[in-house]
Protein backbone atom coordinates (compact mmCIF):
# COMPACT_ATOMS: atom_id res chain seq x y z
CA UNK A 1 0.00 0.00 0.00
CA UNK A 2 1.40 3.24 -0.53
CA UNK A 3 1.37 6.52 1.31
CA UNK A 4 -1.76 8.19 -0.59
CA UNK A 5 -3.29 5.20 0.16
CA UNK A 6 -2.83 4.72 3.33
CA UNK A 7 -3.30 8.66 4.14
CA UNK A 8 -6.70 7.95 1.88
CA UNK A 9 -7.81 5.27 4.09
CA UNK A 10 -6.93 6.84 7.23
CA UNK A 11 -9.07 9.82 5.56
CA UNK A 12 -12.27 7.42 4.79
CA UNK A 13 -12.42 6.58 8.46
CA UNK A 14 -11.37 10.02 9.97
CA UNK A 15 -14.38 11.05 7.77
CA UNK A 16 -16.86 8.72 9.18
CA UNK A 17 -15.91 9.61 12.49
CA UNK A 18 -16.22 13.46 12.24
CA UNK A 19 -20.00 11.95 11.07
CA UNK A 20 -20.29 10.20 13.92
CA UNK A 21 -19.58 13.48 16.04
CA UNK A 22 -21.84 15.74 14.11
CA UNK A 23 -24.76 13.24 14.49
CA UNK A 24 -24.14 12.33 18.12
CA UNK A 25 -23.47 16.32 18.63
CA UNK A 26 -27.39 16.78 16.26
CA UNK A 27 -29.00 14.21 18.76
CA UNK A 28 -27.59 15.55 21.91
CA UNK A 29 -28.64 19.03 20.98
CA UNK A 30 -31.08 20.70 24.00
CA UNK A 31 -34.85 21.20 22.54
CA UNK A 32 -35.12 25.07 22.65
CA UNK A 33 -32.03 25.33 20.83
CA UNK A 34 -32.00 26.16 17.13
CA UNK A 35 -33.49 24.23 14.74
CA UNK A 36 -31.55 25.72 11.86
CA UNK A 37 -28.31 25.21 13.25
CA UNK A 38 -29.34 21.81 14.36
CA UNK A 39 -30.11 21.14 10.63
CA UNK A 40 -26.90 22.42 9.33
CA UNK A 41 -24.61 20.08 11.91
CA UNK A 42 -26.99 17.23 11.02
CA UNK A 43 -26.25 18.01 7.20
CA UNK A 44 -22.51 18.23 7.70
CA UNK A 45 -22.62 15.03 9.26
CA UNK A 46 -24.25 13.24 6.61
CA UNK A 47 -22.33 15.13 4.19
CA UNK A 48 -18.89 14.19 5.81
CA UNK A 49 -19.89 10.76 6.56
CA UNK A 50 -20.61 10.27 2.42
CA UNK A 51 -17.23 11.53 1.42
CA UNK A 52 -15.91 8.59 3.78
CA UNK A 53 -18.24 6.22 2.11
CA UNK A 54 -17.18 7.26 -1.13
CA UNK A 55 -13.26 7.42 -0.65
CA UNK A 56 -13.79 3.30 1.31
CA UNK A 57 -15.59 2.93 -2.32
CA UNK A 58 -13.12 4.00 -4.41
CA UNK A 59 -9.98 2.26 -2.13
CA UNK A 60 -12.03 -1.11 -2.72
CA UNK A 61 -11.75 -0.51 -6.14
CA UNK A 62 -7.46 -0.88 -5.99
CA UNK A 63 -6.99 -3.66 -2.70
CA UNK A 64 -8.99 -6.78 -1.84
CA UNK A 65 -11.25 -6.33 1.10
CA UNK A 66 -9.51 -8.85 2.85
CA UNK A 67 -6.80 -6.28 3.28
CA UNK A 68 -8.45 -2.90 3.26
CA UNK A 69 -10.74 -3.96 6.16
CA UNK A 70 -9.08 -4.27 9.13
CA UNK A 71 -8.24 -1.20 8.98
CA UNK A 72 -12.43 -0.20 10.22
CA UNK A 73 -10.50 -1.50 13.32
CA UNK A 74 -9.09 2.38 13.49
CA UNK A 75 -12.32 3.43 13.63
CA UNK A 76 -13.00 2.56 17.35
CA UNK A 77 -9.69 4.36 18.69
CA UNK A 78 -10.71 7.64 16.37
CA UNK A 79 -14.05 7.73 17.95
CA UNK A 80 -13.09 7.34 21.48
CA UNK A 81 -10.62 10.55 20.79
CA UNK A 82 -12.79 12.03 19.27
CA UNK A 83 -15.30 11.89 21.75
CA UNK A 84 -13.37 12.90 24.63
CA UNK A 85 -11.57 15.96 22.65
CA UNK A 86 -14.73 17.56 21.21
CA UNK A 87 -17.92 16.04 23.44
CA UNK A 88 -16.02 15.87 26.66
CA UNK A 89 -16.75 12.19 27.28
CA UNK A 90 -14.70 9.89 29.84
CA UNK A 91 -12.74 6.80 28.67
CA UNK A 92 -12.00 3.90 30.97
CA UNK A 93 -9.14 1.89 31.56
CA UNK A 94 -11.04 -1.13 30.33
CA UNK A 95 -12.02 1.05 26.99
CA UNK A 96 -8.62 1.91 26.02
CA UNK A 97 -7.14 -1.61 26.62
CA UNK A 98 -9.52 -3.17 24.26
CA UNK A 99 -8.61 -0.32 21.98
CA UNK A 100 -4.59 -1.25 22.43
CA UNK A 101 -5.54 -4.50 21.70
CA UNK A 102 -7.98 -3.80 18.69
CA UNK A 103 -5.09 -2.11 17.50
CA UNK A 104 -2.69 -4.32 17.81
CA UNK A 105 -5.25 -6.85 15.82
CA UNK A 106 -5.60 -4.20 12.39
CA UNK A 107 -1.19 -4.02 13.23
CA UNK A 108 -1.17 -7.96 12.83
CA UNK A 109 -3.05 -7.97 9.51
CA UNK A 110 -2.48 -5.03 7.94
CA UNK A 111 1.54 -6.36 8.17
CA UNK A 112 0.45 -9.73 6.60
Amino acid sequence: MSLASFLLTVLSQLCMVAGQIFLKKTMSWPEHGSKPWRAAVFATGVAIMALGFFIWVGLMAQFDLSYLFPFEGLHYLFVVIAASIFLKERASWSLWIGLFLICSGVALVSGS
